[in-house]
C-alpha cells in the first residue's frame, strides 16, 4: 500500500508518541542515565545493544545498525510497510491523521488474490454440505466435530474430480494467471487440474484476518499420497511466516498471555473443540525464527504440546532451543495412553489436557529428563556427555541470571560444583558463540556477495534429502571447492551426513557449515515436499545456468546462439510437472556438451 500523507500530520504524530512507550511493548527495558537499554528485537542479541533516547525521540542497535524513530521501529518490528505503520500508530494513539493521495497497485492485486482464495473457500463450504461431500462430513462427525464447529471455523471439502474449482473461479471471471498465482491450480499435460482434491479443506488466516492459503487432508490414509497438502508458496502465503489457529489478530492469546504449541491441523482443532482457543500449529514444518518472531508480538509464554512419538520429541526439543533464543518462557506437556493432543482429548476429554497442562515441565526439567535416558551418568565418561548435551541449551539463553539459576539447579541435580558446570556450560559457551556468530555472519556476508552460492547451498540441501537426488548433478563442478567434496565424498560409497560428521576429511569448521546448510532444511518430512524442493531447485538451477551461457554467448557475438538459448529460457517459465522438467533438464545436459 502506497499513501500520502501530509508532513505536519507526520510530524504531528511523532510529537505525540514516545520512543520509550513504543519500544517497551514489545522489549524489556532498562533504565541507564538519561536513555534506556534493552536487547535487540531485531538480531539475537545476548548482550543490550538497543539503545532508546528519549530526549531524541530515537532508537539503535549497536550491533546492527537498526533503529529509527517510533515508526521507523513500528514498521521494522512488524515488518509491514510505512504506511501502515503510520496509519497504526495514529489509531493506537489517537492522533488524527489524513490520507491526501495514494499509490495502490500491489495492494488492489493482493486484494484480487484475497477475493479468489475467499472465493474458493465458499465453494469448499458449499461442497462439504453437497451429497458429493457427505464422506467428507461423515468424516468430520466421526471425529467428534459438530455441524456449528464445522461452519464456525470455515472447514469444507474439495472435490474428487480433475479440474471442478478451476472451472468454477474461470465462471466467475477470475484470470487464469491470477488463480494460478495463489496455488490454486496447476499445470499439466493435458491442462489446468486442481491443487486440492478429494480432501477436507482447513483455510489458514494471516494475522490481519486475511485468508491467504489452505491445508487440505485426506479422507482415509494412503501411502502413495502425502497425509496433508498445503498450498504452496505463493505471493501472500508464506508458511515459515505463518501460523495456523492465530486467529483475530492474536487477540486470545493476549488476554490469555499464553499460547499452546502443537503440530498439527486437527490437534488446534480439537483443542479449540474443547475451550482451548490459544492453541496454534506451524503448517507442517518445523517452528521457524520468522514464526517465533510472529508469536512474540502476542505472548512471551508457551506451551510445548507435540506429539509423544520420537519425531515430536525431537521437534520439542528444537522448539525449545529457537524460543529460548528469542527469549520465551517455555513448558512442555507430557501425557501417556495417546499420541497427540488430538487423541488425548478425544478419549479422556478436557480435565485430562488440563491435568497435563498443569504438569507440564519447565524446559530445562523436559530436556534433563530427556538427556538422562541416553547416558549412564554414574560412569565419568557418560556424565560428561551428559553434561556437554546441555551445551545448546545454555548458548540460547540470553539472561545472565536464568543462566546462573539453571547451574544451581543442575548443581544440585547431578552433584557437581557450580564453577566445573560453568567451565563448561558458560565459560567456553562464550567462546562458541562468538565462533559461531562469526561463522553465521561470514556464511551470511559470503550470499550476498556470491549470489551463486544459495543455488549451490540448495544443491547440497538437496543432497542429503534424497540419495538418488545426487545423481543429476555427478558432472557439475561446484564454484565452491568445499561443495565440490562434498558432492565426491556423498558419491562414494554410498555415504550420508552421518559419515562426513565422524570423517577426518572435513574440518571441524567445514562441519559446522554443513549443518548449517542442511539445518536449513527444517523439517521437509513428507516425499511430496522433498521432491517440491528438489524441482525447485532444479529449475532454479536450469534458469541461472542458462542465464550465465547466455551472457557468454552474447559477449561473444553468437546472435544464433544466444536466441536459440533465450528460447529454451522461455519455454522453462511454462514448465510444471515433474516428468516435463527432468525432459527440459537431460535437453539442458545436451545443449552444454
Amino acid at each position: 500500500m502506497r499513501l500520502k500523507f501530509r508532513e505536519e500530520d507526520v510530524q504531528n504524530l511523532l510529537d505525540n508518541i514516545n520512543i520509550v512507550d513504543v519500544v517497551s511493548e514489545y522489549v524489556s527495558l532498562q533504565k541507564t542515565g538519561a536513555n534506556y537499554k534493552g536487547l535487540c528485537p531485531f538480531h539475537q542479541d545476548r548482550n543490550p545493544s538497543f539503545m532508546i533516547s528519549p530526549s531524541k525521540n530515537i532508537s539503535k542497535c549497536f550491533v546492527c545498525g537498526k533503529g529509527g524513530n517510533p515508526i521507523t521501529f513500528y514498521k521494522e518490528y512488524h515488518k509491514i510497510s510505512y504506511e501502515e505503520a503510520v496509519l497504526e500508530l495514529a489509531k493506537k494513539y489517537n492522533v488524527n491523521i489524513k490520507v491526501i493521495g495514494k499509490y495502490n497497485k500491489i495492494n488492489e492485486k493482493n486484494s484480487i488474490y484475497y477475493k479468489i482464495l475467499n472465493e474458493a473457500l465458499e465453494f469448499y463450504k458449499e461442497n462439504i454440505f453437497k451429497n458429493s461431500g457427505r464422506n467428507a462430513l461423515d468424516y468430520l462427525y466421526k471425529r467428534g466435530f459438530s455441524v456449528d464447529f464445522i461452519k464456525k471455523h470455515n472447514i469444507g471439502y474439495s472435490l474428487s474430480e480433475w479440474n471442478s474449482l478451476y472451472e468454477y473461479l474461470l465462471n466467475k471471471s477470475y484470470n487464469l494467471e491470477d488463480i494460478k498465482a495463489v496455488g490454486l491450480i496447476k499445470q499439466g499435460e493435458n491442462g489446468y487440474y486442481d491443487t486440492f482434491r478429494d480432501r477436507i479443506m482447513f483455510p489458514i488466516y494471516s494475522v490481519s484476518g486475511n485468508i491467504i492459503g489452505f491445508g487440505g487432508r485426506i479422507l482415509e490414509d494412503r501411502k502413495d499420497v502425502a497425509k496433508y497438502l498445503n498450498s504452496p508458496e505463493t505471493v501472500v502465503f508464506n508458511k515459515g511466516k505463518n501460523l495456523y489457529g492465530i486467529e483475530e489478530k492474536g487477540l486470545e492469546i493476549k488476554k490469555k498471555n499464553y499460547a499452546i504449541l502443537m503440530e498439527g491441523y486437527m490437534d488446534v482443532l480439537r483443542a479449540k473443540s474443547f475451550g482451548f482457543n490459544t492453541a496454534i500449529a506451524s503448517l507442517g514444518t518445523s517452528l521457524t525464527e520468522n514464526q517465533a518472531k510472529l508469536l512474540k508480538k502476542f505472548t512471551s509464554n508457551i506451551i510445548i504440546a507435540y506429539d509423544m512419538d520420537n519425531a515430536g520429541q525431537e521437534a520439542t526439543e528444537r522448539a525449545i532451543m529457537l524460543l529460548k533464543a528469542n527469549n520465551f518462557n517455555i513448558k512442555v506437556v507430557s501425557y501417556k495412553d495417546a499420541k497427540d493432543p488430538d487423541e488425548l482429548l478425544t478419549k479422556f476429554g478436557k480435565s485430562k489436557f488440563l491435568e497435563a497442562i498443569k504438569e507440564s515441565k519447565e524446559d530445562f526439567q523436559f530436556l534433563y529428563e530427556k538427556y538422562i535416558n541416553l547416558y549412564n551418568i554414574n560412569d565419568i565418561s557418560g556424565k560428561k556427555k551428559f553434561v556437554e548435551h546441555f551445551k545448546e541449551f545454555f548458548q540460547n539463553i540470553n539472561s545472565e541470571l536464568e543462566k546462573n539459576l539453571y547451574i544451581e539447579k543442575f548443581s544440585k541435580q547431578i552433584d557437581i560444583e557450580i564453577d566445573a558446570l560453568k567451565s563448561i556450560l558458560i565459560d567456553k559457551n562464550k567462546k562458541n558463540k562468538k565462533y559461531r556468530t562469526e561463522i553465521k555472519n561470514n556464511f551470511i556476508e559470503n550470499r550476498k556477495i556470491k549470489k551463486r552460492d544459495k543455488i549451490e547451498e540448495d544443491l547440497i540441501r538437496v543432497f542429503f534429502l534424497k540419495k538418488e537426488y545426487i545423481n543429476y548433478f555427478k558432472s557439475y563442478e561446484f564454484k565452491d571447492e568445499e561443495f565440490n567434496l562434498i558432492k565426491n565424498y556423498l558419491l562414494k560409497d554410498n555415504k550420508g551426513l552421518k559419515q562426513i560428521l565422524n570423517s577426518s576429511e572435513f574440518s571441524e569448521e567445514n562441519k559446522k557449515e554443513i549443518l548449517d546448510i542442511v539445518n536449513l532444511n527444517f523439517k521437509l518430512s513428507s516425499e511430496e515436499e522433498k521432491e517440491k524442493f528438489f524441482l525447485d531447485t532444479l529449475i532454479a538451477f536450469i534458469r541461472r545456468e542458462l542465464k550465465e551461457r547466455m551472457k557468454k554467448i552474447r559477449k561473444n557475438n553468437d546472435t544464433m546462439s544466444y536466441f536459440k538459448l533465450k528460447i529454451e529460457f522461455e519455454k522453462l517459465k511454462n514448465i510444471q510437472t515433474k516428468d516435463e522438467i527432468l525432459k527440459f533438464y537431460n535437453q539442458y545436459l545436451l545443449m552444454i556438451d
